[in-house]
């Protein structure tokens, strides 16, 4: 599932692991332009995202969730940031 829209960034990743640990350290700033990091979504096929011959994908860090703006595809991984 990919959470289409409301992109803070483009980040280079190896894993979903390391995306959703940069979307709790984007939240360690004090402040952002785009807001608090909420979401990520992890494209890991990289016939569409990573430089050829790699192993990296990208993370999407994601300022808000919309339920309607969902697209299923694959090579696409999404999670919410739950926070207590």
């Amino acid at each position: 599932m990919d959470y289409v829209g409301s992109d803070m960034a483009r980040f280079p990743v190896r894993s979903m692991r390391d995306c959703m640990a940069l979307c709790a350290q984007l939240n360690l700033a004090p402040s952002s332009a785009f807001g608090r990091c909420v979401a990520v979504t992890w494209v890991h096929d990289t016939s569409r995202w990573g430089p050829q011959g790699t192993d990296i994908a990208f993370c999407f860090p994601k300022n808000r969730t919309d339920p309607r703006a969902r697209d299923a595809k694959g090579g696409v991984e999404s999670a919410v940031l739950l926070t207590a």
